[in-house]
């Protein structure tokens, strides 16, 4: 069994895009201010102010007899892996 644990830290994901219209800031072509698709993030000082680097956290049980393995990647790798 495979299980995808992720939410996009995308301005496309409605969650998202309600906290960061929250924030104040403006959404064009479904990026942030028209550039910045991620709303979660650090080091994109020009936007700072209105995305967070809180991650999303999941905890799940894992059964050894059930789950052989945990594939930990960032969205830039799975939008490589599955495009």
């Amino acid at each position: 069994e495979t299980r995808f644990l992720n939410d996009s830290h995308r301005v496309s994901n409605a969650v998202e895009k309600q906290r960061v219209l929250a924030s104040g800031a403006r959404i064009k072509d479904e990026r942030l201010f028209g550039q910045l698709a991620l709303s979660r993030s650090f080091g994109d000082c020009p936007f700072s102010s209105f995305l967070s680097v809180e991650p999303f956290i999941y905890t799940l049980k894992r059964d050894g007899a059930l789950h052989r393995y945990v594939i930990l990647a960032s969205d830039g790798v799975w939008d490589f892996v599955l495009s």
